[in-house]
Parts: C-alpha cells; sequence; structure tokens
C-alpha cells in the first residue's frame, strides 16, 4: 500500500504542529495494520495550492513516481525474491 496526502499548508507548519505523524497514521498506519498488509509507504506533498508552479508540480510528481518505483521494487523482492528488471518509464 502506497498512501499520498496532500495539503495547502507547508509541510514546516504540519510539522511544527505533529500533524504529518498524524495524517501518517490515519493514511498509512490503520489501514496497514487494518488488512494486515506486508508493505506500506508514504508521501505528503505541502503547499499544493492552485497557481501552484508547473516546476514544483514536476518536482512532486516525480517523487511520487520515485516513491512509487521503490515500492514496488520492494513488493517484488518480498514476493518473488529478486527486484524486477528495469524499465523505462517515458511518462505517457
Amino acid at each position: 500500500m502506497f498512501t499520498i496526502t496532500t495539503s495547502g499548508t507547508s509541510e514546516e507548519w504540519l510539522h511544527s504542529q505533529g500533524q504529518i505523524q498524524s495524517l501518517h497514521e490515519l493514511a498509512t498506519l490503520y489501514l496497514f495494520r487494518a488488512f494486515s498488509m506486508h508493505s506500506a509507504g508514504s508521501i505528503h506533498l505541502g503547499g499544493i495550492v492552485e497557481g501552484l508552479p508547473e516546476k514544483i508540480a514536476s518536482e512532486h510528481f516525480a517523487q511520487v513516481r520515485e516513491k512509487a518505483r521503490k515500492m514496488c521494487e520492494r513488493i517484488a523482492v518480498e514476493r518473488y525474491g529478486a527486484a524486477p528488471s528495469i524499465s523505462i518509464y517515458d511518462g505517457s
């Protein structure tokens, strides 16, 4: 399982208020335990607001792709004992 959470506030503010941990516990740990999953990962993207610059949005998408790739690799190792072969993602 891989969860993605977003908010309009900055990650710094969320950290200072302890909200990142709360999001993680609700969105990932609860479901992970409730469904007895073997692997879980999460990412939080803060500052998601209307008019977000394309460069920042692209960086967020790249973060999500990389986290998802690592999660798939980890699941493949858990299931089959080996990482999947390398493939090229062209973004289409």
